[in-house]
Formats: structure tokens, C-alpha cells, sequence
């Protein structure tokens, strides 16, 4: 292609991202003219990857500092605009064309895009969004500068201080802020690490303070976010562009620091300051809500509906002016005993967003409230019709965790009987699991071993299957998968001990002395003890729970007592919490509340 052929240049710099590039890839290949891959240092078989997509793959060494390597990136660009884009992204496929037509405007030299990060377990709507420059004209003087959350705005400003950057909803999905991506790639470590060295050079910079506050804010350090927050607050002027969400974020430290009245403070100060931004007054609902001033709650929240959701350039998170603020007030509206007003809280946020999970399991449990379960599902039914396999699936979920298996099974068979997919019949594995159909659980399993979304979850469910089913010959293979798969060995580490303990009697290093830290260890056991439990597999169990003698944590007996007495076992739930009081010196208030309604059955 000739260079004057190339209108739109792709640029990304990446390590090890086999797991996350052809996504990435596959979503913007469609509307780039060239992909410029900069690689730096992959050990993985990402290069490999990269290869099936462009020719212009280069290495570069890696200096603790992103500005270096994504102005590499742009000199070997040859297109009139460059996209920048993480391996962690996905482009949303409906904006493509809008994505395309900014290209045509002469008057403009760069665009901010909405990046939504999920920060959940996984990619679900728990996320947050950003403005973030992603599409600027490749020129020689616009160069990125800052080790890390590298800046490009300012900079573009200085070279020609008439352009003009605008806001455009060309939306880009990031992955890259999950707890498990954030653990995998240490990101949260080396960011600190080089916004420390960063701010060391220049103290006075509001935005380092910032940025190095939202990394203590991600690993739970408060106390020291908050601290650089307030000085980022006391520099920053008042163009920065990120002055609401610093507000937002210092509400929020003070909040989870227990200082509600100074974070209160807060939010009414932003939300003068910032009458738009629809998060200000949602979470001070949330707030009010959790300390049951419930009328105060209900004013906040139905102010969001009012005010909507905020302007893309303020957007913090999402749906806070629409189906998460009709979850709330359906929240409240439950806990009230108000059913009727809770349904149609409910129904509106599943208006909104069908996939919000909490909202339709408020549905659900609500018209249960209503009528007795079956009549409950016709009224759930009733009002998401027509009903389609996408509203099944949801349905069949938010059943399955309110362990109404035989309304799970339902909607799931509707949903495979017309379009089977991986999450669709892992599904059903799993209700088949909890049911105790373990034939059909292991039958569905065995289908989609091979496919290529298999994960940890998936794998596990196989091993207690087989070990279940005492399909011994078959545990090898599936724990040389898991190990092969399980990053940490965290997993693998405590199921291979389970099946030394059921095989030979006794385990040896375990768990592993240099591996992380016995409470990881001791949650694994635990998961796999409530499996057990709610599938009255006892025999296992008895088995099974020997586990915690190796992990030596002093609160594991505590948690097994307070899991016999969730499962309706409290003889066995007095003697662990008592044993664990007396060997340990450990209780809490549960377990004491516990041990009082024991001896009151007495």
C-alpha cells in the first residue's frame, strides 16, 4: 500500500499478551490501514500472534518508560492519523463507522474516546470510564512525555496551542483492571514503582499525585490515596480535565476510611461544583442507604434518574443515572417490604440493562415474595417478554445463584435447545453439578473440554466430578490442564493435594513453601468444602476437610464452624468454633452469635 494510501495507523506496545491481542486485533482490524506492534521483551506467543496480522512487529527494550516506547511505536507510523490501543482493548464494533468519519475533519488534531474498564471479578458492569486521547494526526511534534499514564494533550497544545481536541463516544472496552489481570501483570507494583521515581523529579506535579493515588487507591492502601489526593487537589488547576473524578476518589478514600461525615462533605462539594455528574449523588445514596437512612436514600437516587447519566466527558461509572440507581431504589423498597414499588424498581433497571444481574435477581426474588416460586417466574416472565434466549440466559443465572435449580434448568435447556455455546452449557454442567446429576454434569463437560474459553472454574468443576464419580484414570490429565493453565499454581497446588489425600492418605509439601500466602490456600479448601456441602456429597467431604490441618491457618476453624451452621449442621458448627476459640483465641461476632443460638437450642 502507498502512504498515501494509509489514512489510519494502529500503534500498541505489548508483553506477553497472547491471552488478550487477537481480541484486540479482531476488533480493529476492520477500520486500520496498518498495525504497528512494538514488542517489549514477550516470552509467550504473542509475536507469534502479531505475525497473522501485519509484518511491523519491532522490539524494543524496555525502560521503565511508556512515553519511549509509544513514541517508538509512532515513528514507524505511516498513516496521516494514529490509533492508540492496549492489547487489553476492544474496540466497540458498532462505532467503527463513527470511528472512520472523525478521520474526514480537517479542523481537528486529536480525539478523547470513553474507555470503560471493568474492575470486577470479571468483564460484567462493574467498570468506570475515562476520557482518554486515543486518536491524534501523526505528526513528528506530537510526542508522548511521562514514564507512565503518559500525557500527549498538553503536548500537542504546546507544538500548535491553536488545535482543537474533542470528546467523541467512539467507545473502547479495557480488561486490563480485573483483580486477576492487575495480579497477573504485577501492573499495580511497576506503576507505583515508576510514578515514585516520576514524582521525585518533580513533586509539585498534580497529575503524578494523582495518578500514584489511584494506584494505592487499586490495591487498597486509602489512607495513603487519600493523602496524594489531597495534595494533587491543592495543585491542580482548573483545565486539568480530571478535577470531578479526583473529587469522586477522595470522597471515596474518606468513605472507606469510615470518615462518612468527611466524605459527605465531599460529594456535596463536587456535586456543587459538578451538577452534572451523576455519581456525586449516587454514591452519597449509597451512603445514606447503608446507614438505613433509607427516605434520604430514595431522594438521591431518584435525583439521578432525574439528572441521568452524565455527560461522556465527566462519565465515571456506569448506569449510576439509570438501571443502577432503579436497582438501589428497588433495594431499598424490598428491605421496606414494599414489593410492589421493589418489582417495578426492578423492571425498570432491567429495562435499562438486561445483563445486570443484581436487577434481575431482585426480580425474582421480589415476585417469589409476590406469589410462591413457580407463580414468581411467570410474573418475571411475563414482564421480560417476549421472552428470547438472551433474557433465558440471564434468567437462568440469576435462578441458578438463588439455587432455584429446577427454574435454572429451564430456561438454560430453552436457551441450548436453540444456540448452544460454551457459557450457555458450562451453565448447565454446573446445574446438573448442584442438582446431583453428575452423569449429565460430566456428559456436558466432556462436549466442551476442547473449546477454547475453558478456564480455571471450568476445570474444577471437571475434577470433582471425576473424583465424585470416582473416575480416577481421568484426574491426571485434567491437573496437568489445570496446572498448565493456573498462573499462580494456587489451584492446582491444593487440588493435587486433595487427590494425594484421597489416593495415598496424606499429602507432603503442602502447601508449597515458597508459593503465597495460607489464607489463598485456605479459601480454595473452602470453596471446595461448600461444593461439597451443598451437594450433600458427605463422604468427600469428611475427606476433604483433613486439608486444613496442612494449611495451618488460625482462622480455619472458626469458618468451618460458621460453614457447618450455614448447611444446618449445628452440633458440628459448636464444636469447630468452640475448638478454634480454645486453640486459637480466635472468634468474632458471628461466631459468638452463633455459639449463643446453639446453646439456646439446647
Amino acid at each position: 500500500m502507498d502512504n498515501q494510501d494509509i489514512r489510519l495507523s494502529l500503534c500498541m506496545i505489548v508483553k506477553n499478551e497472547e491471552k488478550n491481542l487477537a481480541r484486540c486485533l479482531d476488533s480493529v482490524k476492520a477500520v486500520v490501514d496498518e498495525i504497528v506492534i512494538i514488542d517489549t521483551g514477550s516470552t509467550d506467543a504473542t509475536k507469534t500472534i502479531a505475525g497473522f496480522y501485519t509484518d511491523l512487529i519491532y522490539d524494543f527494550e524496555w525502560q521503565e518508560d511508556f512515553s519511549r516506547a509509544r513514541n517508538f511505536a509512532a515513528s514507524h507510523a505511516r498513516g496521516k492519523w494514529i490509533l492508540t490501543m492496549d492489547a487489553d482493548d476492544e474496540l466497540e464494533t458498532q462505532d467503527k463507522d463513527l470511528l472512520l468519519k472523525l478521520l474526514e475533519n480537517d479542523e481537528i488534531e486529536a480525539y478523547f474516546f470513553p474507555v470503560t474498564s471493568f474492575i470486577g471479578e470479571a468483564a460484567g458492569l462493574e467498570r468506570v470510564i475515562n476520557m482518554n486521547l486515543r486518536l491524534y494526526r501523526n505528526k513528528r511534534d506530537y510526542q508522548y512525555t511521562g514514564r507512565v499514564h503518559e500525557e500527549l494533550a498538553l503536548n500537542i497544545l504546546r507544538a500548535k496551542p491553536e488545535a482543537k481536541m474533542v470528546s467523541r463516544n467512539v467507545r473502547i472496552y479495557h480488561y486490563g483492571y480485573t483483580p486477576k489481570e492487575i495480579k497477573l501483570k504485577e501492573k499495580n507494583s511497576r506503576n507505583r514503582r515508576i510514578l515514585e521515581l516520576m514524582l521525585e523529579e518533580n513533586q509539585e506535579d498534580a497529575f503524578l499525585l494523582f495518578a500514584l493515588g489511584n494506584e494505592c487507591f487499586v490495591s487498597n492502601d486509602y489512607k495513603s490515596a487519600l493523602q496524594l489526593y489531597n495534595g494533587a487537589l491543592n495543585k491542580i488547576t482548573p483545565d486539568c480535565g480530571y478535577e470531578s473524578t479526583l473529587m469522586l476518589r477522595i470522597a471515596l478514600s474518606l468513605i472507606e476510611l469510615k470518615d462518612y461525615a468527611g466524605g459527605l462533605a465531599m460529594l456535596e462539594e463536587g456535586r456543587a461544583k459538578f451538577p452534572k455528574q451523576t455519581d456525586f449523588m449516587f454514591i452519597k445514596g449509597i451512603l445514606l442507604k447503608a446507614q438505613q437512612k433509607h427516605s434520604a436514600a430514595i431522594s438521591c437516587f431518584k435525583r439521578c434518574l432525574e439528572i441521568g447519566e452524565a455527560p461522556i466527558a465527566y462519565r465515571f461509572v456506569e448506569g449510576v443515572g439509570t438501571f443502577k440507581s432503579h436497582c438501589c431504589l428497588g433495594d431499598i423498597f424490598y428491605e421496606q417490604g414494599k414489593y410492589d414499588l421493589a418489582l417495578e424498581a426492578y423492571t425498570a433497571a432491567v429495562a435499562y440493562q438486561i445483563n445486570y444481574e443484581r436487577a434481575v435477581e431482585g426480580m425474582i426474588a421480589t415476585a417469589i415474595k409476590l406469589s410462591d416460586a413457580v407463580r414468581g417466574a411467570k410474573i418475571v416472565e411475563d414482564l421480560l417478554a417476549p421472552l428470547d434466549i438472551h433474557k433465558a440466559y440471564y434468567l437462568s443465572r440469576a435462578y441458578f445463584k438463588l439455587k432455584a435449580y429446577a427454574l435454572a434448568l429451564h430456561y438454560i435447556i430453552i436457551v441450548n435447545d436453540e444456540a448452544k455455546g460454551y457459557s450457555s452449557m458450562l451453565l448447565q454442567a454446573k446445574i446438573y453439578f448442584y442438582t446431583g446429576d453428575l452423569q449429565n454434569s460430566i456428559k456436558i463437560i466432556e462436549t466442551i473440554e476442547d473449546n477454547e474459553f475453558v478456564d480455571i472454574d471450568f476445570l474444577q468443576l471437571q475434577l470433582m466430578c471425576y473424583l465424585l464419580l470416582e473416575a480416577h484414570v481421568k484426574v491426571p490429565r485434567v491437573l496437568a490442564r489445570l496446572k498448565e493453565m493456573d498462573e499462580d499454581h494456587l489451584s492446582y497446588a491444593t487440588y493435587n493435594a486433595l487427590v494425594a489425600l484421597l489416593k495415598e492418605g496424606e499429602v507432603r509439601d503442602f502447601p508449597p513453601t515458597d508459593s503465597s500466602e495460607v489464607w489463598e490456600y485456605t479459601n480454595i479448601i473452602f470453596q471446595i468444602l461448600k461444593r461439597l456441602l451443598e451437594i450433600q456429597a458427605l463422604d468427600l467431604f469428611k475427606k476433604s476437610v483433613k486439608l486444613l490441618e496442612y494449611v495451618k491457618d488460625p482462622n480455619a476453624l472458626l469458618r468451618l464452624g460458621k460453614l457447618y451452621y450455614h448447611f444446618g449442621y449445628p452440633i458440628q458448627a459448636g464444636v469447630e468454633i468452640t475448638r478454634s476459640i480454645a486453640l486459637y483465641d480466635v472468634s468474632d461476632d458471628e461466631g459468638n452469635r452463633i455459639l449463643m443460638e446453639i446453646n439456646k437450642e439446647k
